[in-house]
């Protein structure tokens, strides 16, 4: 072999040994460097289905849950607004001594939706109310307001059911004298009433309407709810058509 042929024959030797060393140094760069997010968002889902036996969840099932959690939250609700209603059912029912009648209603509230914090609240109140000690208390209240607010006819009702119910009550005595004190107080006004009334029409009678004016007007002040009130009333409306005749 020609000296001109070997010479051609070592330089493309070179040349191809420096073009696969080149090669492999950018092969082995590639492959050390880190993917970006998008290609191992790419390259995920290729990997996870390519596994044997790998199963992929339908498409539809997170979907289709909300429906479901919408119809469940609708039920709940329509639910808690009845079992709101039954309590306060029982609540009145109680603050009335209907006792029974008020634990049947939580009964009631208890099937619909069991273990409800505020049916298991009544259920204590309730059971609380209805001792003998609580029941004492709630008369002798509803005696003092009675008494407060004239209604004597209350307040000998309330005290006669404390009595019942524990008829040695210190409280009890008390009431009492402060409710012959206020049905003496109303005695007296009925009866100045019915004099400022008698004086209204014999005032009437002799012409003086200013006269029974002044009478009607002040029995009126004493009690607005007297039952004589509207018959003088009357009678005092046909004086003054009177008179303008």
């Amino acid at each position: 072999m020609s000296l001109s042929l070997r010479r051609v024959l070592l330089v493309g030797a070179l040349v191809l040994l420096s073009g696969g060393v080149a090669f492999a140094v950018i092969h082995s760069f590639s492959a050390s460097e880190p993917a970006s997010p998008a290609q191992a968002t790419a390259s995920a889902p290729a990997a996870a289905g390519s596994g044997r036996g790998a199963k992929r969840a339908p498409a539809t099932a997170t979907a289709a849950a909300p429906a479901g959690e919408g119809e469940e939250t609708m039920r709940s609700d329509a639910d808690n607004e009845q079992i709101l209603r039954l309590v306060g059912e029982a609540r009145r029912l109680a603050d009335t001594g209907e006792f029974e009648q008020a634990r049947a209603t939580l009964d009631r509230a208890d099937k619909l939706l069991p273990g409800q914090p505020e049916i298991a609240a009544a259920r204590r109140e309730i059971d609380r109310q209805s001792t003998p000690q609580a029941q004492l208390a709630l008369q002798l209240d509803r005696a003092r307001l009675a008494i407060e607010r004239d209604d004597m006819a209350g307040a000998r009702k309330a005290l006669a059911e404390a009595e019942r119910l524990d008829p040695n009550a210190p409280q009890i005595a008390p009431l009492k004298k402060s409710l012959d004190a206020a049905a003496s107080h109303d005695d007296r006004r009925e009866q100045r009433i019915a004099e400022l009334l008698a004086e209204m029409r014999s005032a009437i009678a002799r012409k003086d309407l200013a006269a029974a004016d002044r009478a009607f007007n002040e029995a009126a002040r004493l009690d607005l709810l007297d039952p004589g009130l509207d018959k003088a009333r009357v009678e005092l409306s046909q004086a003054h058509r009177s008179e303008a005749d």
